[in-house]
C-alpha cells in the first residue's frame, strides 16, 4: 500500500480578540493563544518533517521594548524542543503573576496577541536551523517588519529574484522563502513610504504619522501587487510589525488553508481537523480560503458599536450643480472663451455649510479633467465647502480606444499627465525615452508579437498616488477647499461587471492591434504628434 500523501509543510496563525486577561477568566490561563498554537502544530505534525518554529507579536507596544518574538527549531525531537525553549521563559513567574495577562505581556517574550507556528517539511537542500520558518525581515519602523512562513513550491524563483536585484535590492541569499519576503516586504516598504509622503505633505508630525500608518495602510494593494508574478502552489502567512496578519492562497488552490473566526479568536491551519480539534468547533464553522485570495487581519478592527455607529450615519443628497443651457461658448477669444466654460454650470447656494460640509461629487468617468477644473470645482468652491471628493464610478482611463470610443491621444487623458509628473518629480523621466525606443524596436513585429511598454511605467507608481496627482491638477488655483479624487478599481470593476470590454483602463487589450495602437499612441506623444494612432 502507498503512503498517504501528505501537504509537506503546515501553518499556523492565530489572533487573539481580547485581552489576554479575558482569556484567564474565561479558559483559566492568559496563555490561551500560545497554548492553542502548540495544539495546532501538534496535530499537524506529519512524517516527514524535520523543523518547526513560532514568531508572536505584541499589540500597541511601547517604544523600546520587545514586541516581536521568534523561535525555531531543527532538533530531532523538534516541536518538544521548541516549546520547552518557549515555556522555559514561564518556569520563574510566581502564581500570582502567571494569572495576570497584563503583567505577563509587559515582562515576558511569547505573550503575543498575534502567533504564527510553521512546521518545516524539506525538499532540498540542508536542515539548518536557517531554514527553519517563520523567516523575519526587521526594521526601525513597526509597520515595516515583516514575519513570513509559507507552504508553498515556487517555479519562477530565479526570475523573482532577478527583478529583486533590478529593484536595487541585495538580497542575502537566493532561496524561495528570502526571495517571496523581500518581494512582500518591497511593496511594503512602498506603501509605507507612500502614506508617510501623503500625510507628511498634508502637515503632520512624524509620531502622528506613523499612527496614520497603521489606520490605513492598504494590505491588500501590498499583496495584489507582491503577488501579480508568482507562479506555483503556495499558502503563506504573514505578520506587521503592528499586528495586521494575513494568509494568501495561490490562484489554483494548490496548497490549503483553513480558517474560523468568533468574537475571541480568528485562526487559520493547513488542515480543517487541526482547527476542529484545537478549538472544538463543528466542520461548518472552519471554512477553506477561497482559492487566489487573502485572508486579511487588520489590527484596527472595528468594534460592533463603531460599526454600528458608522451604518447609522446618513449622507444628505441635494442637487447642487445645474446645467445652464442658455449658455452659449461661441466667442472667439481663449481669455472670454474661458470665462464663460466656468459658467456653463450654476449652483445652488445656502445649502452647504461653510467650511463645514464634505461635498462628494459623483461622476461616470473623467477623461480630461477639463471641465472639472475649469468649471465644476471652481463654482462648486463657491459654496466654501470644507472639502471637495470627486468619485469616478470608471477607473482611471489610461489607454487608447480603437474598438468603439474614438480616443488615441494619450496626452489628453488626465491619467497619463499625472503619470509623467510623477515621473520628472521622482527623476525617472528618462524612462520615458527607454519606452520610446521599445516601442519603435516593436514597430515592424507581427501584431501578435506586439506587447504594450506603457503599463510597465503606470506600474511604478500605486493607484492612489496618480489619484492624488490627478486631483492636483484638477484642482483649480487659488480655491480653498481640499479636492480629493477617488478612482473606482479595475478589480473592483470586473467583479461587478464581468466579461466586459476594459482595455481602455488595464492595457490588456483583446485582440493583437491594440498593443500596436497604444505603443503608436506614445510615440506620437514623443514626437509631439497630435494624431489618431490607429
Amino acid at each position: 500500500m502507498s503512503d498517504q500523501i501528505k501537504h509537506e509543510c503546515g501553518i499556523a496563525l492565530i489572533r487573539l480578540l481580547k485581552p489576554l486577561d479575558y482569556y484567564q477568566e474565561e479558559y483559566g490561563t492568559p496563555l490561551y493563544g500560545l497554548n492553542k498554537l502548540q495544539l495546532l502544530l501538534q496535530k499537524q505534525r506529519n512524517r516527514g518533517q524535520d523543523g518547526a518554529g513560532i514568531a508572536t507579536i505584541k499589540l500597541d507596544p511601547i517604544p523600546g521594548a520587545r514586541f516581536i518574538s521568534r523561535k525555531r527549531s531543527n532538533s530531532s525531537n523538534y516541536l518538544k524542543d521548541l516549546f520547552d525553549g518557549v515555556f522555559e521563559h514561564f518556569k520563574d513567574v510566581s502564581p500570582e503573576h502567571k494569572t495576570d495577562g497584563n503583567w505577563l505581556k509587559n515582562n515576558k517574550p511569547y505573550t503575543g496577541e498575534v502567533l504564527m507556528g510553521h512546521l518545516r517539511y524539506g525538499t532540498h537542500g540542508v536542515n539548518t536551523i536557517e531554514t527553519c520558518h517563520p523567516f523575519l525581515r526587521q526594521n526601525n519602523w513597526i509597520t515595516r517588519n515583516l514575519v513570513l512562513a509559507g507552504n508553498f513550491n515556487l517555479t519562477n524563483v530565479d526570475e523573482l529574484f532577478t527583478e529583486l536585484i533590478e529593484l536595487g535590492q541585495f538580497p542575502k541569499e537566493v532561496s524561495d522563502t528570502v526571495t517571496v519576503m523581500e518581494k512582500i516586504g518591497h511593496f511594503l516598504d512602498a506603501e509605507v513610504q507612500y502614506l508617510f509622503e501623503h500625510y507628511k505633505m498634508h502637515g503632520h508630525s512624524n509620531r502622528e504619522i506613523t499612527e496614520a500608518i497603521i489606520e490605513n495602510i492598504d494590505l491588500q494593494r501590498v499583496l495584489s501587487r507582491a503577488c501579480k508574478k508568482f507562479d506555483g502552489g503556495y499558502v503563506m502567512t504573514g505578520m506587521l510589525g503592528h499586528g495586521d496578519a494575513f494568509v494568501i492562497r495561490d490562484p489554483n488552490g494548490i496548497r490549503p488553508a483553513y480558517y474560523f473566526a468568533d468574537d475571541e479568536v480568528v485562526a487559520v491551519a493547513s488542515e480543517r481537523p487541526a482547527l476542529m480539534t484545537a478549538f472544538k468547533k463543528r466542520i461548518k464553522m472552519v471554512k477553506e480560503i477561497p482559492r487566489g485570495y487573502a485572508l486579511i487581519i487588520l489590527n484596527n478592527q472595528g468594534s460592533p458599536e463603531e460599526i454600528t455607529r458608522i451604518l447609522q450615519q446618513n449622507a444628505r443628497f441635494e442637487k447642487l450643480v445645474v446645467k445652464d443651457e442658455k449658455i452659449r461658448t461661441f466667442i472667439a477669444d481663449d481669455a472670454s472663451r474661458d470665462e464663460m466654460v466656468a459658467h456653463v454650470y450654476d449652483v445652488t447656494y445656502g445649502i452647504v455649510k461653510n467650511e463645514i460640509d464634505t461635498l462628494v461629487l459623483l461622476d461616470d468617468s473623467i477623461v480630461r479633467g477639463t471641465t472639472l477644473r475649469d468649471s465644476i470645482i471652481t463654482i462648486i468652491s463657491r459654496l466654501f465647502p470644507k472639502k471637495i471628493i470627486v468619485v469616478s464610478s470608471a477607473p482611471q482611463i489610461r489607454y487608447p480606444d480603437c474598438y468603439g470610443i474614438d480616443m488615441s491621444v494619450l496626452k489628453e487623458f488626465v491619467a497619463f499627465q499625472a503619470l509623467i509628473s510623477l515621473l520628472k518629480e521622482s527623476g525617472q523621466e528618462y524612462l520615458l525615452n527607454e519606452t520610446y525606443d521599445k516601442c519603435i524596436a516593436q514597430k515592424d513585429k507581427p501584431k501578435d508579437q506586439i506587447t504594450n511598454e506603457v503599463r510597465a511605467l503606470y506600474d511604478l507608481f500605486p493607484y492612489e498616488l496618480i489619484s492624488e496627482r490627478i486631483a492636483d491638477m484638477v484642482k483649480p488655483a487659488g480655491i480653498k477647499p481640499e479636492v480629493e479624487v477617488i478612482y473606482q478599481t479595475v478589480e473592483d470593476l470586473r467583479s461587478a461587471c464581468p466579461d466586459r470590454g476594459d482595455w481602455y483602463f488595464s492595457g490588456e487589450y483583446p485582440t493583437a492591434g491594440g498593443n500596436a495602437v497604444v505603443n503608436k499612441a506614445f510615440v506620437n506623444f514623443m514626437e509631439g504628434k497630435v494624431v489618431r494612432a490607429y
